[in-house]
């Protein structure tokens, strides 16, 4: 379980940590404390970051600027190998001419346990990831989920003070990636191990995380709750980046300390509850931002904001259809509906009304250009 809110020393802690490679600044100033036994994901796009910050972590590369402290010791300096750190990687990285159980025992072996004690360990470590009576398997002969599993227990069989997960899923399909996300969280809680996760993959750091840190461009963009990123983000980024989000651009026309009419680029004005009182000055230029499952489509809508419009595009999907529709003044948006009993499919040219209400979106100042 996550310590959030504790006074206790992190068990991990960043302070304006910078990479640098050259002339390309890959991590930018990061400071960030992981409480213990957390389940903290690092979430970025390719090229953000994320990857140079656990490495950095894990201490495989060296910061240019800032230190790192693993239960309040500094370890900037430290190698890997004496940060009592376990990794899973992308690759997994299992030896092939290895069994299940050499497997496991490996890093025992290299820290010159006991044998018995590396037996009983090897024991341990399969019926935590349920899998009791693989030990003499051969590693080429399991599944990817199973090979997934073996390199968690792998990482574990030494008792590290922190689990390090590389991109663990992305090489697994849709269906076993659901299943090995609940493995995963099964073994954090049981383990009771602090766990820092790398992924680009959205769905991945909102199920799995008990807080998220965005990066973008080597910086933290922001950090917290999975229900925080996804409610109330800081940035037209964020809300982009998060949940399937339409930006659009526009300009406040008039406010009442609270509520405010903003003027689309279409022409069509729509009124807007932002989440900080007061709302940007009459002229601000802004972007709102709404999550395509907040808007409504139908005959009719009863809502803040109605519009007319026309189906461009329908994409079902099975348990949600999304429309692209046009609104007569030019605007595009998405609307992601559930398909329940009775729900109807509207088809590709038909006129509907879709609208939302105000409060259901997300209000940002936005540079002119």
């Amino acid at each position: 379980m996550s310590r959030r809110g504790s006074t206790r020393t992190p068990a991990i802690r960043l302070d304006g940590v910078t990479k640098r490679f050259g002339d390309v600044t890959a991590v930018d100033d990061v400071s960030l404390g992981i409480d213990r036994e957390e389940f903290l994901t690092i979430l970025g796009p390719s090229g953000a970051g994320k990857t140079s910050l656990l490495h950095m972590i894990a201490g495989f590369t060296e910061p240019t600027d800032g230190e790192i402290y693993i239960d309040g010791d500094p370890v900037t300096d430290v190698p890997p190998y004496e940060r009592e750190i376990g990794m899973v990687f992308q690759s997994m990285a299992l030896f092939p001419h290895m069994t299940v159980g050499e497997n496991v025992a490996f890093p025992l072996e290299m820290r010159r346990y006991d044998p018995d004690r590396i037996d009983e360990r090897v024991r341990e470590m399969l019926e935590l990831i349920q899998l009791p009576d693989i030990a003499d398997r051969d590693v080429t002969e399991l599944s990817g989920g199973q090979r997934q599993r073996v390199a968690i227990a792998r990482a574990l069989a030494f008792e590290p003070t922190l689990l390090l997960l590389d991109e663990p899923l992305s090489s697994l399909d849709k269906k076993l990636r659901g299943e090995m996300r609940r493995e995963l969280l099964r073994i954090h809680r049981t383990a009771g191990v602090t766990t820092v996760h790398v992924t680009h993959n959205q769905e991945e750091a909102l199920t799995m995380a008990d807080r998220i840190a965005v990066i973008d461009g080597g910086e933290i963009a922001q950090h917290a709750s999975a229900e925080e990123l996804y409610d109330r983000p800081n940035s037209p980024f964020i809300a982009d980046f998060i949940g399937d989000t339409t930006l659009l651009s526009g300009r406040v026309r008039e406010h009442d300390g609270r509520e405010c009419t903003v003027e689309l680029a279409g022409g069509e004005p729509v009124r807007c509850l932002p989440a900080e009182a007061p709302p940007p000055d009459p002229g601000t230029p802004v972007q709102v931002g709404l999550r395509y499952e907040r808007i409504v489509a139908g005959e009719t809508v009863a809502t803040d904001n109605a519009f007319d419009a026309t189906v461009r595009e329908v994409a079902f999907e099975g348990d949600t259809v999304t429309y692209e529709v046009d609104l007569d003044g030019g605007v595009e948006l998405s609307v992601t509906e559930l398909n329940t009993t009775g729900t109807r499919v509207f088809e590709r040219g038909r006129e509907v009304a879709v609208g939302w209400n105000a409060g259901d979106e997300f209000l940002y100042p936005a540079t002119e250009g």
